[in-house]
């Protein structure tokens, strides 16, 4: 007998029942490694398990961690189920046949990452989308435009952290976890782009972009630079910056993101070491919404654990599935469930978008607002725990998906027209209602502030005042802001 009791056939028939995406990496390890030992047991569970989209998401974001016959094994049978159809899908990875157009256009509301490209050309241990060594696999550029085309509004709304003043967009990371030249798409027309046309592209629907590099061929670090972007290092030393600055491609040259100093051990492979001093810190992450030509996920911000607890990186990924509805939708939030077992049931909003009705961020106990698939029933609170990334606490809210999006609209229309009136008080010193706010009893370096705190604060559109209105408005809610700010 084997495991628990059980004859070498019961065993492998219990294993072939797992999900992967309710395993953390390790678990995922230990799985193929059993499936190993029995001929055929591997590419037997995988047809079966590739069946649910989640489960070739999750096995391909991990796949780093996976001996040689594993990753071959996923790629294949991958290619065998989804290749052709997700290829010939009007958005990537046929997200139009999984999803509704509201629960994307919700989701998308996110701060939203995208990998153009499975795998990259170096697999760096700090990555966190813990992406593959090796580029195979590409979103087309006809998805990717026609995704940026249909969702931009959702993509571009303003948001804003609660507890700063400084306002922020809402933005698709083009994001090479490699070279910008790892990306060789094909469109229809069967033109190849690079990952600059890509980008350049995208820059057309999405406000703000990022993009990084790690290469030292200098045309690709002058598209970079060209762009704006990064320079990303793992391991960096200070001796090494020194010397490729004299080369002309140092801090001075582009902007530089560096994961390290001297040295920052790893754990076999898998993330940063859960034995070293920052085991215990945040790789400061952000969450967000990730795309790639696997998957669909959240990325959910922690703190880093080892790979047996599933954050080798400070991040937990979900892949999203089908999205529950009815009487018993919340039937699976449970206090003390991991997050990545349940969350991906759910419309989450995982950024601190607008602070809210009181969303905050805390590395120790993050909050998410989740929701069903019914836009108008209100969702909850959900208080999860950073190190152990289990639910902690649930809160009923009276915020709706739908209600939500109003307010992003709400928002966006409100800070344009503010920022209108605003940029009209400074570059022309006009005596209308921006001057008459200057001289309220307070500083005008306070307007900056307003800008900010009125479009979160204020439920009607002021696009529909007639100025009077506007004015006694505007004067009302700034006497409000300054007592409610405490603004001496």
């Amino acid at each position: 007998m084997s495991h628990e009791g059980r004859t070498p056939r019961q065993e492998i028939q219990a294993l072939m029942q797992q999900d992967l995406y309710l395993l953390t990496p390790k678990e995922m390890a230990d799985l193929f490694r059993r499936l190993i030992e029995k001929e055929g047991a591997l590419e037997a569970y995988l047809e079966q398990s590739f069946n649910d989209p989640r489960n070739v998401a999750i096995a391909s974001y991990y796949e780093k961690y996976f001996p040689n016959i594993v990753k071959q094994a996923i790629d294949r049978i991958f290619a065998d189920k989804y290749g052709e159809a997700w290829s010939n899908s009007e958005l990537p990875i046929a997200l139009e046949q999984r999803f509704t157009a509201d629960q994307l256009h919700f989701l998308f509301t996110n701060r939203l990452s995208i990998q153009p490209t499975f795998g990259c050309s170096h697999g760096c241990p700090f990555c966190g989308f813990d992406a593959v060594k090796g580029v195979r696999g590409h979103i087309a550029p006809q998805q990717l435009e026609a995704l940026l085309l249909k969702y931009k509004d959702s993509i571009n709304n303003f948001y804003q952290y609660p507890n700063s003043m400084i306002p922020y967009n809402y933005y698709t990371r083009l994001n090479f976890a490699s070279d910008l030249g790892d990306y060789r798409g094909i469109d229809s027309s069967e033109s190849l782009w690079t990952g600059a046309e890509l980008y350049d592209m995208a820059k057309k629907y999405i406000k703000t972009s990022e993009i990084i590099t790690r290469s030292e061929d200098e045309y690709w670090l002058n598209a970079v630079r060209k762009r704006n972007g990064m320079r990303t290092l793992d391991n960096a030393t200070k001796k090494r910056l020194i010397e490729q600055e004299k080369r002309g491609k140092g801090i001075d040259y582009i902007n530089m993101n560096i994961h390290g100093e001297s040295n920052k051990p790893h754990d076999k492979g898998m993330g940063v070491s859960a034995t070293d001093e920052r085991s215990s810190t945040s790789l400061k992450s952000h969450s967000d919404v990730l795309l790639s030509p696997r998957g669909f996920y959240y990325l959910l911000k922690g703190h880093i654990t080892n790979v047996s607890e599933g954050a080798p990186q400070g991040l937990v990924a979900v892949p999203i599935g089908s999205i529950e509805r009815g009487p018993n939708a919340y039937s699976a939030l449970t206090v003390g469930a991991k997050i990545k077992d349940v969350l991906g049931r759910y419309l989450v909003i995982i950024d601190r978008i607008l602070g809210y009705e009181g969303l905050e961020w805390d590395d120790d106990l993050p909050e998410v607002y989740i929701f069903s698939a019914d836009l108008n029933e209100p969702g909850k609170r959900v208080n999860y725990d950073g190190y152990t990334y289990q639910i902690a606490g649930i809160t009923d809210i009276d915020l709706t998906p739908n209600k939500y999006l109003r307010k992003l609209r709400l928002v966006a229309n409100n800070r344009t027209l503010l920022a209108d009136l605003y940029e009209k008080y400074y570059q022309k010193r006009d005596t209308g209602i921006i001057e008459r706010l200057a001289h309220e009893p307070t500083s005008i370096a306070n307007l900056e502030k307003f800008k900010s705190y009125l479009p979160q604060h204020t439920d009607i559109d002021l696009s529909e005042l007639n100025q009077k209105e506007l004015e006694k408005y505007l004067l009302e809610q700034y006497r409000i802001f300054l007592i409610t700010s405490q603004i001496q």
